[in-house]
């Protein structure tokens, strides 16, 4: 007796001979005997697709074959031809004489119902209804997938970056996660939101760098931005220490850093900005995604240049930024809480 899978591949070339002969019937006879025996077969559910009289039947065809191969390129073509809005219908094949009242009409199964009234099965239900997702993307559990994480921790890593924020119980791209290329989506039963991502995001150097630091790994950086802000940053070394502990440059940062703190503002002290370029801000507000920086030294030519270096950077990326004068820092009180209404931050 030859093997199984031989059997069942036997039925399908045979189903393909009568197909191309003309004779529908019969071989619609020989692909629900091989899927009766294989339901998972692709080639079957491929030539029964071009069997099949309609487009929802056909529809139901290829919904199955990508649940089993999301890849599949000509199933994913074969969509293309299908009209927007048609919903999937069971093929119709031939069941053996069976009474088919409870039992799931997807060919080959013989499951019960999922429900009552219902055509298919749990699983097939679900392979039918399941949304498909466009080469190239990924979403975020098949991110988590590929750096060991939840897909809750991916989604947290892409709102500290400021890609996404979290809304109606998911997630929604933000301006800047327009910008790398990502794709806002809502789940076609709950219409919860989430973000279907480029293949591009695995080389993107501000994921990548806040996923390491996310799982405390290091990594040791000597491009030429970071030789220049480390120059710069050890010109004017961290001496003063503000109340909740940070050590800041200058006493501008102090008042700026207290003020903050006292105004139950949580905040972080030259956090790296999570960009392509190598960058440091001088306070960052996760609450709102808003960056601070105090300016000052204005009679010196290189503070102005890399001044000039960060905002237009801040602007490249449409980064929320505050920037404070050392004239606004003598009235803190007034210019802070206006600053921060802007991006949605109460302090009361």
């Amino acid at each position: 007796m030859p093997p199984i899978s031989s059997a069942i591949n036997q039925l399908v070339e045979e189903a393909i001979t009568a197909y191309k002969d003309g004779n529908k019937t019969h071989a619609s006879e020989l692909i629900a005997q091989a899927l009766k025996q294989d339901p998972n077969n692709k080639k079957a559910l491929l030539w029964l697709s071009g069997i099949v009289k309609t487009d929802g039947e056909r529809l139901f065809c290829l919904k199955r074959i990508l649940a089993i191969e999301p890849q599949n390129e000509i199933a994913r073509q074969g969509l293309t031809l299908i009209p927007p809005g048609t919903t999937p219908i069971q093929p119709s094949l031939p069941r053996d004489g069976e009474d088919d009242a409870e039992t799931c009409t997807f060919p080959g199964c013989h499951e019960p119902v999922s429900k009552a009234g219902h055509k298919f099965c749990y699983k097939h239900w679900k392979a039918v209804n399941a949304p498909l997702e466009p080469v190239g993307t990924l979403n975020a559990t098949a991110l988590g997938e590929k750096f060991n994480l939840t897909s809750r921790r991916i989604n947290l890593i892409m709102a500290e970056i400021g890609w996404v924020s979290s809304e109606r119980k998911g997630w929604v791209l933000t301006s800047q996660g327009k910008e790398v290329g990502a794709a806002q989506k809502e789940h076609h039963q709950t219409g919860i939101p989430f973000v279907l991502w480029p293949e591009s995001i695995l080389s993107n150097k501000a994921f990548l760098d806040t996923v390491k630091s996310f799982n405390g790994e290091l990594d040791v950086q000597s491009n030429e931005n970071t030789k220049r802000e480390k120059g710069f940053r050890e010109k004017f070394p961290a001496k003063y220490r503000t109340t909740d502990g940070h050590w800041v440059r200058s006493k501008g940062e102090v008042l700026i850093d207290n003020w903050l703190y006292m105004s139950g503002v949580i905040h972080a002290y030259e956090r790296q900005v999570p960009i392509e370029e190598e960058m440091y801000c001088d306070f960052y507000i996760p609450n709102g995604k808003v960056y601070i920086e105090s300016w000052g030294l204005e009679n010196n030519a290189k503070y102005l240049a890399h001044k000039k270096d960060k905002i237009a950077l801040y602007q490249k990326y449409k980064l929320n930024l505050i920037e404070i004068t050392e004239e606004q820092i003598k009235n803190l009180d007034d210019f802070m809480p206006k600053a921060l209404l802007k991006f949605g931050i109460e302090v009361s």
